[in-house]
C-alpha cells in the first residue's frame, strides 16, 4: 500500500513539473528576470491556476510582487481546474488554488487538502462564442454553429474543465448538442481549446472570454441563462510552508487592484457584485 501511494505521489509530482515547465515557456518573462540576478533566491509560492488567467496571470504576479516589494516570488502553473484539483489531491506542491468553479475548491476543503476558511469567490467568468477570422458566416449565435462552413467547434473538455462544462450546458439548453456532437474537438483545458480557433484548427469555439485576443477572434456573448455561472474560487493548499505569502496573494487577488487587473481581462465580478476587499488579520 505503502509503495502504491509512493508511485502516485511521485507521478504526481512529476505531472506537476512538466505542467510548471509547459507554463514556464509561456510565462517567461516571469520566470527569467536579469535585472533581478537573485530571484531563485526569493521565497517562492505556486499557484495552480485555471487556465482562463492564462492572458491575466502575467500582470496580476507582477503587480502582486511589487506591493510586496520584490520580497516573493509567485510561480504560476496553468491547466484545466479539475486536473490541477487531483494533482493537489495526489500531493502535488502547489500553495495556491484559483479554481474555475466552485466545486473543486469545495472537495479538497472537505477532503482536508485546502484550508477551509480560506475558501472564498474571486471573480466570474463570461463564456463566449468565438470564430476564427477566416470564416465569414451570415448567421450569429449559437445557431451559426450549425452553418456548413464551421467544420469543427473547440470546447474545453467537460469532464474536468468548468468552461467546457458550461459550453456543454449552453449547447443542450439551445437544444444543438446533439447535432452539433459530430464537430466538436476537446481541448485538455480552455486554453487549450481557444488556441485551436487562434490557430484555425477550429473554425468557431466555445470559450472565456479572458482569452479572446482583440482583434485575433471575432467573439460574441453566450447567454448567461444558458449555462450555470462560472463562478471562480481560491483556495490556500494545507499543510504548506508559507502561509503568509500564500494569503497575501489570495487578498492581492479580491482587493481592488487586483479585481481591476481581472475586469481589464474580461473577467466579471464574482456573483455579479464586486468582490469587497479582504481585510488582513
Amino acid at each position: 500500500m505503502n509503495t502504491e501511494r509512493g508511485v502516485r505521489a511521485y507521478l504526481s509530482w512529476f505531472l506537476a513539473f512538466l505542467v510548471l515547465l509547459a507554463s514556464g515557456i509561456a510565462f517567461g518573462r516571469l520566470f527569467f528576470r536579469f535585472d533581478q540576478p537573485h530571484t531563485a533566491d526569493l521565497p517562492e509560492i505556486r499557484v495552480a491556476a485555471a487556465s482562463d488567467l492564462y492572458a491575466a496571470m502575467p500582470e496580476l504576479v507582477e503587480a502582486f510582487e511589487a506591493e510586496q516589494g520584490g520580497q516573493v516570488r509567485v510561480v504560476p502553473v496553468l491547466g484545466s481546474s479539475g486536473q490541477l484539483a487531483r494533482q493537489i489531491e495526489q500531493g502535488a506542491p502547489y500553495h495556491v488554488f484559483l479554481s474555475a468553479n466552485r466545486d473543486y475548491v469545495r472537495r479538497l476543503s472537505d477532503s482536508g487538502a485546502i484550508m477551509p476558511d480560506s475558501v472564498r469567490p474571486y471573480a466570474r467568468g463570461p463564456l463566449v462564442l468565438a470564430f476564427a477570422q477566416s470564416i465569414e458566416i451570415a448567421a450569429s449565435g449559437l445557431d451559426a454553429l450549425t452553418d456548413p462552413a464551421i467544420r469543427s467547434i473547440a470546447l474545453a473538455n467537460p469532464d474536468h474543465a468548468p468552461y467546457g462544462m458550461a459550453g456543454r450546458q449552453a449547447l443542450q439548453h439551445a437544444g444543438l448538442w446533439d447535432e452539433l456532437q459530430p464537430k466538436i474537438v476537446f481541448g485538455q483545458s480552455i486554453q487549450n481549446a481557444a488556441q485551436f480557433v487562434r490557430s484555425g484548427q477550429a473554425e468557431a469555439g466555445l470559450i472565456a472570454r479572458s482569452l479572446v485576443p482583440d482583434p485575433s477572434l471575432r467573439w460574441e456573448p453566450v447567454p448567461a441563462d444558458l449555462h450555470d455561472p462560472i463562478d471562480q474560487y481560491l483556495g490556500i493548499v494545507a499543510d504548506r510552508e508559507r502561509l503568509d505569502s500564500a494569503q497575501a496573494f489570495c487578498e492581492f487577488l479580491v482587493s481592488e487592484q487586483g479585481q481591476a487587473i481581472l475586469r481589464r481581462f474580461g473577467f466579471e465580478p464574482a456573483g455579479g457584485t464586486l468582490l469587497p476587499e479582504v481585510e488582513s488579520d
